[in-house]
């Protein structure tokens, strides 16, 4: 299904019967990364998953949007579709993009945030940073040049598999959420892979001293990507948070 959103042709796909859940996926990941994590929740609940905007079938963000604009998008997802509070379920930057929302709006009813990558290393940051400025001042119109030294340099980069959201990488990756935590004051229910090296282990101790009455569970033995392709292991525990009184 799709539907027009700040300009913006979104598409999304729901399941199940019941009281909403809203999937967010990672910036790398489309709809069909949490596909898995819906069908384990879909039992006793509507289950709805959007590609965000450069993602999936979904059109382009402008150049010009970073987490608010993209949050503000997921906002009015929420307005328009779902049209009630869901419980949110964000992974890696949709977690991101939870945390915003969640601090600036009334909108949600609980949020479960997974390796939400709400704040950037500053190294990792400046050195991004720096050397794209290099790349696109002087390799800007030789783009075969500019993946090779991507893929010698920094061969994780998540701008080799997403070079048309380039504009986007940027604003995300300078925005830190971390003084926004204390505002949010929904239920919440941090996950966390406990051998993540993309957004390490520690961030989750502060996320969670940073939201008040946040509860969290670590699982040995999983990195990042533990929402994405195992959520059995995951799924007890969202469920039962989902579903108490909290």
């Amino acid at each position: 299904m799709d539907i027009v959103i700040k300009g913006k042709r979104i598409s999304y796909e729901v399941v199940g019967e019941g009281s909403p859940i809203l999937l967010v996926h990672g910036w790398q990941g489309n709809r069909k990364s949490l596909e898995n994590l819906a069908h384990e929740l879909e039992l006793n609940h509507k289950c709805f998953r959007i590609d965000l905007p450069g993602r999936g079938n979904s059109e382009n963000p402008d150049p010009s949007w970073g987490v608010q604009e993209y949050g503000e998008l997921v906002v009015e997802f929420i307005h328009k579709v779902i049209k009630e509070k869901p419980v949110y379920i964000g992974h890696s930057f949709g977690g991101a993009l939870g945390v915003y929302i969640a601090s600036t709006t009334d909108d949600l009813l609980k949020l479960v945030l997974s390796a939400p990558s709400f704040r950037r290393e500053g190294e990792y940051m400046n050195k991004t940073t720096s050397k794209m400025n290099f790349v696109r001042s002087i390799l800007k119109k030789i783009k075969p040049v500019r993946k090779l030294y991507y893929r010698l340099f920094y061969p994780h980069s998540e701008l080799l598999s997403l070079e048309h959201l380039e504009s986007n990488f940027i604003r995300v990756t300078n925005t830190d959420l971390t003084n926004r935590l204390g505002d949010i004051k929904v239920p919440t229910k941090i996950v966390w892979g406990a051998d993540d090296i993309d957004t390490p282990l520690y961030q989750a101790y502060i996320l969670n001293r940073g939201i008040k009455g946040s509860d969290i569970s670590v699982y040995s033995g999983y990195g990042h990507e533990l929402t994405a392709y195992y959520p059995k292991v995951i799924s007890a525990d969202i469920k039962l948070f989902i579903d108490s009184d909290v």
